[in-house]
């Protein structure tokens, strides 16, 4: 986890937020109430993922990851050059599933340079989804619809699609891996 120092540097304005990192909801309701609605709390404490040995690990975000996370606070759109084993990609991955969990009919794209790549994140996105944990499934009243090679749906009307191209397509996300 980021210290509070390095933390401040990249949310001067909302020391607030780090606090609410390093605390744990004591109650159902104050979970519901206090940390649900912050995609912050969300993305360092709902996912898991596997690491580059192999292991399931909570995803925590790093200081790059956090840094995406402020900018694109101030705007949506952003490129990133060069940014290798840093995070970025499973950054956007973790990212663009939480808005499909929380934000009904949200339509993201994951779009891999390749056949095999593709497979690859969406294999990564089935992680995110066959590791949820059930209670918080069940407070959001969601299920998994659609489950293929190129895409999963969910209840909410929320999709997340895998592909090596998304002409013509209407997506409110989109990550493009390789350019």
């Amino acid at each position: 986890m980021i210290d509070f120092d390095t933390f401040d540097t990249i949310f001067p304005d909302r020391p607030d937020l780090y606090d609410l990192l390093v605390t744990k909801p004591r109650t159902p309701e104050e979970l519901i109430r206090d940390y649900l609605p912050s995609k912050l709390w969300r993305l360092n404490n709902l996912y898991y993922i596997v690491d580059k040995h192999g292991n399931n690990i909570k995803f925590k975000m790093r200081f790059a990851q956090l840094k995406v996370h402020a900018e694109r606070a101030k705007h949506p759109r952003c490129l990133i050059l060069k940014s290798r084993q840093q995070g970025i990609s499973t950054y956007f991955l973790v990212d663009y599933f939480d808005d499909a969990l929380f934000i009904p009919n949200t339509n993201c794209g994951l779009m891999a340079q390749d056949s095999a790549s593709a497979k690859t994140l969406l294999e990564r996105v089935k992680h995110l989804w066959d590791n949820m944990d059930p209670d918080i499934l069940s407070i959001l009243n969601l299920s998994k619809g659609k489950d293929n090679t190129s895409e999963i749906t969910f209840s909410n009307g929320s999709n997340m699609y895998v592909r090596t191209s998304f002409r013509s397509a209407t997506l409110h996300r989109l990550h493009v891996s390789e350019w």
